[in-house]
């Protein structure tokens, strides 16, 4: 009988190995995914449709941070300011025409495209 429990274990220790054994393949999958990603995401909370509303939010990705070479929230901050500040002063203006012609398109299409080159 003692026997015949400790395969019951044995079996049971397997199956837990090879559940963990696939759960650490998909997260390497997913960092693998995560680091190829070039795009960095934001996000808008508006109210009232009004992107300088006092209550209106932006958040930015980790991977938005780390395009610009930043690792931390606390060296990028969610925030207007953040973005401002990280504009050029000679691109400023065309960013910001740009940015404010996204917010009012209601095609869905992409307008703004970043060229690092």
């Amino acid at each position: 009988m003692l026997q015949k429990n400790m395969d019951g274990n044995e079996a049971k220790h397997d199956k837990i190995y090879a559940e963990l054994i696939s759960v650490k393949k998909k997260l390497e999958d997913l960092e693998l995914e995560g680091s190829a990603i070039t795009e960095g995401i934001w996000v808008l909370h508006m109210v009232n449709g009004d992107p300088d509303h006092k209550d209106s939010k932006i958040e930015w990705s980790k991977q938005f941070r780390k395009l610009l070479g930043h690792e931390r929230v606390d060296d990028f901050p969610n925030g207007w300011d953040s973005w401002l500040n990280a504009i050029h002063g000679d691109d400023k203006q065309q960013a910001l025409d740009a940015f404010s012609a996204h917010l009012n398109d209601s095609s869905g299409l992409p307008l703004i495209t970043l060229n690092t080159g």
